[in-house]
């Protein structure tokens, strides 16, 4: 009677362990053969019921082990199904609001007359109007704009003839002729407040830099050097491509305090030139000097 109710714990431990290992397998997307497999791995209790026979344990167990691992990467790939999945709806749904967006675009035939005179460009849907806004063809614009006149498109913006660049620093250009001036790392002027990168001037100095024409503005600031004599006094002048655009107020060690003059025009010069008259003994020091459009 004992032995009988210990075959069936076996029975029942033997059944629970297949059951188990089947559900687990099967949870992780185990087949049905490799379910088959555990059971055939377990023999049936024979006997008395004491005794539970495992056919191959290594077997058993690598096996599983392997089919654990073979569901695991099944996992991780169902999950970047999943989010491939969820990014190609995205991208499907964006397309979808820019159909609806759809601009309205009306193409059209049309010639062009200036002053009478009837211009030789290709009419073909030459005319567009787009959300209700008027666009011509590149034709239209060149019979418009006198043949010398370069057409440059750079940085989504279009230039009619001369393409200005972008703001730069004055001392950073060509220098064409010193003509004794200095550029000096840093000075101080008759206020105590060191500067760097200054050009240093005195009487009779007249230095030269290559601006290829390239902006219409000057900016720069000006001040007096410390070692300047407190009783002299000097003027500064610009001038483009040898004509006089501007000159400065007359200069002193006393009463000179830095000065700021943007915005001076330069009108697209050549040769942009900055020329020192006065004493010789006050040096004048300008700074922070650009050149922009």
């Amino acid at each position: 009677m004992e032995n009988e109710k210990n075959g069936k714990k076996r029975r029942i431990f033997v059944e629970l362990l297949i059951a188990g290992l089947s559900v687990a397998a099967g949870v992780l997307g185990g087949s049905f053969a490799q379910n088959k497999y555990i059971e055939s791995q377990v023999a049936n209790v024979t006997g008395d019921g004491n005794t539970v026979t495992i056919n191959n344990v290594d077997d058993l167990v690598e096996n599983f082990n392997k089919l654990m691992k073979e569901n695991e990467t099944l996992k991780e790939q169902n999950e970047d199904y999943y989010t491939d999945y969820k990014e190609a709806k995205e991208t499907i749904e964006s397309l979808e609001v820019q159909l609806g967006d759809s601009p309205s675009i009306e193409l059209k035939d049309l010639s062009l007359c200036v002053d009478g005179e009837d211009k030789n460009i290709n009419k073909n849907q030459s005319y567009a109007v787009i959300n209700g806004t008027d666009y011509f063809s590149e034709d239209f614009l060149n019979s418009i704009i006198s043949e010398n006149t370069a057409i440059t498109i750079k940085d989504d913006v279009m230039y009619l003839g001369k393409v200005v660049a972008d703001r730069e620093k004055l001392f950073s250009q060509r220098i064409v002729d010193e003509g004794g001036a200095s550029m000096v790392d840093n000075a101080t002027d008759s206020y105590g407040n060191t500067h760097v990168n200054v050009l240093s001037l005195k009487y009779g100095n007249d230095i030269v830099f290559s601006l290829n024409e390239k902006y219409s503005l000057l900016k720069l600031k000006i001040a007096i050097d410390e070692s300047s004599d407190s009783n002299g006094q000097c003027t500064l002048t610009v001038l483009a491509d040898g004509q006089e655009v501007w000159t400065s107020p007359q200069l002193n060690k006393i009463s000179t305090k830095e000065l700021d003059y943007p915005d001076l025009k330069i009108n697209n010069c050549s040769r942009l030139e900055i020329k020192c008259s006065g004493d010789g003994w006050v040096y004048p020091l300008v700074y922070d000097a650009e050149v922009y459009n």
